[in-house]
């Protein structure tokens, strides 16, 4: 099969996204099985370990993100003791039950895609084993100068080992690969009947007439110089006026008014915003998404940000907007989401066969 490369992190990111209050010890590679998937003439298992390190991966990733509830943030006993109707059966659940369900569910994916693995015989690229052992060895390396005991000494602060970090790059290895297997390399095997419905339920487009608060040099140098408040005063009272002017217009006006302010549009097919995406990073994409959701196609808005005032228009997405050259940037991770939404829904038929211990 096609290479499938396949993307690791330096110890600083994978210990970030750990749990930050202690599991248990881990013992051994792979510990107690905790499900098994015996069809077919093929079996795979998944263990407690790795079960494990989904929820501490997790619970860390919520820490990170500063996560709270009534109880306080995700690094409190208390948080995960906090009861709510968190899904859609109608059941009071507490934060740890319904996670541990949800991390659950997961396992049994990475299960099946083992199970599709073994049953056709599939093999993860060279390539990619190569990027296993070199990250492993930068591990060794930066974090127990070259000792193994001196690395797992840090590793079990967050409850892992050096043995089953490398198992679970593994394994998901081998998912990557039984996803390619399914769909191709970035879904090249899946058409626009099946690509589009995911664009439309899982993708912004809008487009945008912009009022910098800042100026740029036309020389090599292309500063930047930010604009006193009296200027970008103006630039409020145009922003304004124009968006008064833009309503019920149609997009071929909008469009016209965006060349007027702006010139010449970098992307001619507009800007793609992920729906799910928290953009915790940036402010001004998560106010633009959240504007967006609340918004029909044709509907116009004026948000000031940080670099100004934006007026911006909702509209369709572009059938195959995921192939267009001018839209590489928005669609760098959009194979893999497809690919993982439909791998988990393909999951489900292998739910009877599944045994849990």
């Amino acid at each position: 099969m096609k290479s499938n490369r396949f993307h690791f992190h330096a110890l600083a990111l994978v210990l970030v996204f750990l749990l930050l209050l202690p599991l248990a010890a881990c013992t051994g590679k792979q510990g107690k099985t905790l499900l098994t998937l015996d069809y077919d003439g093929a079996k795979a298992t998944f263990s407690v370990n790795h079960y494990q390190f989904l929820l501490s991966r997790l619970r860390g990733n919520f820490v990170r993100q500063g996560v709270s509830n009534s109880a306080g943030s995700a690094d409190e006993a208390a948080f995960w003791d906090v009861q709510g109707y968190l899904d859609d059966t109608g059941v009071l659940k507490t934060w740890d039950l319904f996670y541990r369900e949800q991390v659950l569910e997961n396992c049994k994916t990475y299960l099946v895609a083992l199970w599709i693995f073994e049953k056709n015989s599939l093999t993860v690229p060279e390539d990619t084993r190569a990027e296993i052992e070199q990250e492993m060895a930068d591990l060794l390396a930066y974090h127990g100068n070259g000792s193994k005991a001196k690395l797992n000494s840090v590793l079990a602060n967050y409850g892992v080992n050096y043995d089953l970090l490398k198992s679970f790059y593994e394994l998901e290895a081998k998912t990557a690969a039984a996803m390619e297997f399914r769909y191709g390399a970035n879904a090249s095997l899946l058409d626009a009947t099946v690509k589009d419905p995911y664009l439309n339920a899982n993708y912004f487009r809008y487009k945008r007439i912009l009022f910098p608060f800042y100026t740029e040099t036309e020389d090599e140098s292309e500063t930047v110089h930010a604009m006193a408040e009296a200027e970008k005063a103006a630039e409020r009272e145009k922003a304004a006026a124009l968006f008064a002017d833009l309503q019920g217009k149609t997009e071929a006006e909008f469009e016209a008014a965006a060349l007027e302010a702006n010139g010449t549009e970098e992307y001619t097919d507009g800007y793609y915003l992920p729906k799910s995406a928290s953009f915790e990073s940036d402010a001004d994409l998560a106010a633009i998404a959240e504007k967006l959701n609340g918004m029909e196609v044709g509907e116009t808005a004026l948000l000031e940000l940080s670099d100004g005032v934006q007026i911006i228009r909702k509209y369709e997405p572009t059938p195959g907007a995921y192939d267009l050259s001018v839209n590489a940037v928005w669609f760098a991770s959009f194979a893999k989401g497809l690919m993982t939404e439909l791998f988990a829904t393909e999951c489900q038929n292998y739910a009877d066969q599944i045994t849990v211990d």
